[in-house]
C-alpha cells in the first residue's frame, strides 16, 4: 500500500513539474511576442502564469501531504486554497481573453460583468469553506479530505466554464475558425477533466489538460500572427508593385526621349547628360522591384534629382526647384519621396499658368527624420485626393512606410495655394503614431 502511494506521489509530482516546465517555455514565448500579439497575448501570458501558480500550489500540497512537520498543516491549508483560487481565476481570465479577441462594445459589457460576478461568488464560497470545511478538510495527519460540499466547488467551476462556452457561441462570428477551436478545446477539455476529477481521486487531470490546452491556445495565436504577417507581406509586395507601375509611365518616357532627341541637335553635351539622368532614373525604378530592404535617403534624393533634371529640361523656366536638405543619413523605403515630387510636378504645377516651384527639404528632429515636398501649384480638395485613382501610388507609400519602418505619410493641400507632403521616419517606430 505504501509503495502504491509513493508511486502515485512520484507520478503526480512528475506531471506537475512537466506541466510547469512546458508552461514556462510557452510563457517565455508569449513574453517575446507580447507586443505583436497585443491584448490577447497579455491575457495568454496571465493564463500561463495562473496555471504555473496553480500547479505549484498543487505540488506543494502533494509534497507536504501526510508529513509530520509542524508547519505542514498550514502549508496544506494555503496550498489547497490557492489551488482552487487559481482555477477560478483561470476561467475569469479566459473570459477576458475571449472578449479581447474582438472589439468590446455594449453587448459584451454584460458578459464581462457576469464573469466577474461568478468569479466573486466562487471565491466567496471558497473563503467560507476555509473556515467551515465545506469543500475539504486537512486531517490531523495532514491529509486532504473532501467534504460533503465538495460538489459545490465543482458546480462553481463548471458554471464559469459554461458561461465562457455560451459567450464563445454567442460571439462566434467575431472569432476566427482557429480561435474558436482553440477556445473550445480550453473550455471543453477541462470540463471533462473536472468530471473525471469528481470520480477518480488521486490523479490531477485538471492540471494536465489545462497546460495542454493553454499551449494549444498559444500556438494558435502564433499561427494567426504568422498568417497575418504573410498577408502583410503580400500587401506590401502589391503596394511596391503598384508604386512601380505608377513610375513606369509611357508619357513621361516619351516626353523625356523627345527632349533628348531635340537636344542631340541643339546641345549634344546636354543631351548626353540628359541621357545619363534618364538611364539612372530607369535603373533605379527597375532595381526597386528587386529591393525588399530600406535604402538611404541619399540614394532616394539622387533619384529625385535625376527625375527633376529631366522635367526641368522639358518645362524650362516654368519649373523652379529648391532644396533645403540638412540630413541624408537615414533609411526609408525606396520610392517614398520621388512619387510625391512627381505628383507635385504633374498634378500641381503642369496645370498652373506660369508654372511654379517645388521645394524638397529634409531635417532631423529629436524623435526622427522629416522630409517635406512642397509646391505652390493648383492644390486639391481632400476628397479629390482620396477618390482619385491617379493617387493610388501615394496611398501605397503610406502603407510601405508603416510596414517597413514604422513611418507615416501626411498630405495637406489647399485649392489654389498648393500642396505639402510630409514623410516622417521615426527613430523609434511607436513615435510615428503620434505624428499621424
Amino acid at each position: 500500500m505504501a509503495s502504491s502511494m509513493e508511486y502515485s506521489l512520484i507520478l503526480n509530482l512528475s506531471i506537475d513539474m512537466a506541466c510547469i516546465l512546458v508552461s514556462m517555455v510557452a510563457l517565455m514565448g508569449v513574453l517575446a511576442w507580447v507586443r505583436v500579439l497585443g491584448k490577447s497575448g497579455a491575457y495568454a501570458g496571465i493564463l500561463l502564469i495562473l496555471n504555473i501558480l496553480q500547479i505549484t500550489a498543487n505540488a506543494l500540497g502533494l509534497f507536504f501531504k501526510g508529513t509530520t512537520l509542524g508547519y505542514a498543516h498550514t502549508v496544506l491549508l494555503f496550498s489547497n486554497f490557492f489551488e482552487f483560487f487559481f482555477e477560478y481565476a483561470l476561467t475569469l481570465c479566459m473570459a477576458m481573453y475571449i472578449l479581447s479577441c474582438f472589439d468590446s462594445d455594449k453587448k459584451t459589457k454584460g458578459w464581462r460583468i457576469a464573469a466577474f460576478v461568478v468569479f466573486g461568488l466562487s471565491e466567496l464560497l471558497l473563503i467560507i469553506s476555509q473556515f467551515n470545511g465545506m469543500y475539504y478538510t486537512i486531517s490531523s495527519t495532514n491529509y486532504y479530505e473532501r467534504s460533503e460540499g465538495y460538489f459545490i466547488s465543482l458546480i462553481m467551476g463548471i458554471l464559469s466554464l459554461m458561461l465562457n462556452i455560451v459567450m464563445t457561441i454567442r460571439f462566434r462570428d467575431r472569432l476566427e475558425t482557429s480561435q474558436r477551436r482553440a477556445i473550445f478545446a480550453y473550455l471543453i477539455l477541462p470540463s471533462v477533466a473536472a468530471a473525471l476529477q469528481a470520480f477518480l481521486y488521486g490523479i490531477y487531470f485538471m492540471m494536465l489538460l489545462d497546460t495542454l490546452v493553454l499551449n494549444i491556445l498559444f500556438l494558435n495565436m502564433l499561427n494567426i500572427q504568422a498568417r497575418k504577417y504573410k498577408e502583410r507581406e503580400r500587401e506590401l509586395a502589391n503596394a511596391r508593385m503598384d508604386v512601380m507601375l505608377t513610375q513606369i509611365q509611357p508619357h513621361f518616357m516619351y516626353n523625356a526621349l523627345a527632349v533628348i532627341d531635340r537636344l542631340c541637335i541643339k546641345d549634344p553635351e546636354m543631351a548626353r547628360q540628359a541621357l545619363a539622368n534618364f538611364s539612372n532614373y530607369l535603373r533605379f525604378n527597375i532595381n526597386t522591384l528587386k529591393k525588399r530592404e530600406l535604402i538611404s535617403f541619399e540614394d532616394e534624393l539622387r533619384h529625385i534629382k535625376a527625375y527633376l533634371s529631366l522635367e526641368k529640361m522639358r518645362y524650362g523656366d516654368m519649373l523652379n526647384i529648391e532644396y533645403s536638405v540638412s540630413c541624408v543619413k537615414f533609411l526609408l523605403p525606396p520610392l517614398s519621396v520621388q512619387p510625391l515630387v512627381e505628383n507635385s510636378v504633374k498634378h500641381g504645377l503642369s496645370d498652373k499658368e506660369g508654372g511654379g516651384t517645388v521645394k524638397i527639404s529634409a531635417e532631423e528632429t529629436d524623435t526622427g527624420f522629416l522630409v517635406c515636398v512642397e509646391d505652390d501649384g493648383i492644390g486639391f480638395k481632400p476628397g479629390e485626393f482620396k477618390g482619385n485613382g491617379t493617387h493610388i501610388g501615394i496611398k501605397n507609400i503610406g502603407i510601405r512606410l508603416g510596414e517597413m519602418c514604422g513611418g507615416c505619410l501626411k498630405v495637406e493641400s489647399v485649392p489654389g495655394e498648393g500642396t505639402k507632403s510630409y514623410v516622417y521616419i521615426p527613430k523609434q517606430s511607436e513615435v510615428a503614431r503620434e505624428f499621424s
